[in-house]
């Protein structure tokens, strides 16, 4: 009982700190949970081999990445978010689940992606123009970049997944570098 209300006092004091950060630092981006049928979706067409190294840009909750762990427990999978409310549930979820999933709280733009072999995104289109100067500059040959709903502003995706997750209809680009 006494666990239950801290973490939901932390949680509260979690989403409060996001709102000021968004506001205070002018931040563009909100976390957008994802539908348990989009989670599914998503990771039955991200194909994950064991020597995956996986970033999810803006991982929120860290859901999809627990789903591609699941997939193919020997990939490296490592989540960036930096809303204090979407960190915090992320962190929960991965220790609840005793899972192997990294979990950073930071912005993306200052992780280093050299060595990723599958990029994660669902950002809106500002970011993605971000990205793409990103990707250019660190990612290595071959590496896979899926972006949920928005495009990169400059690259012709490789392929174009659609499906229904009974709300809308999702657009997954996916690039290879």
């Amino acid at each position: 009982m006494l666990i239950t209300i801290l973490l939901s006092i932390a949680l509260i004091l979690a989403i409060l700190l996001s709102v000021l950060l968004v506001f205070h630092l002018g931040m563009s981006v909100w976390f957008v949970s994802s539908s348990p049928r989009t989670i599914a979706e998503l990771s039955t067409r991200i194909h994950v081999n064991a020597d995956d190294v996986i970033y999810d840009l803006g991982a929120g909750d860290g859901r999809l990445l627990l789903a591609l762990e699941k997939q193919e427990p020997s990939a490296k999978c490592i989540g960036i978010e930096l809303l204090p409310a979407a960190y915090i549930q992320g962190r929960l979820r991965i220790w609840w689940q005793k899972s192997s999933v990294q979990f950073f709280w930071k912005s993306f733009h200052a992780v280093p992606l050299r060595n990723a072999t599958i990029v994660i995104c669902y950002l809106i289109p500002k970011e993605m123009q971000r990205l793409e100067k990103k990707f250019v500059l660190e990612l290595q040959p071959g590496t896979r970049v899926l972006s949920s709903m928005f495009p990169l502003p400059h690259k012709t995706p490789t392929k174009i997944h659609t499906f229904d997750d009974s709300k809308r209809e999702r657009v997954l680009y996916e690039y290879v570098y």
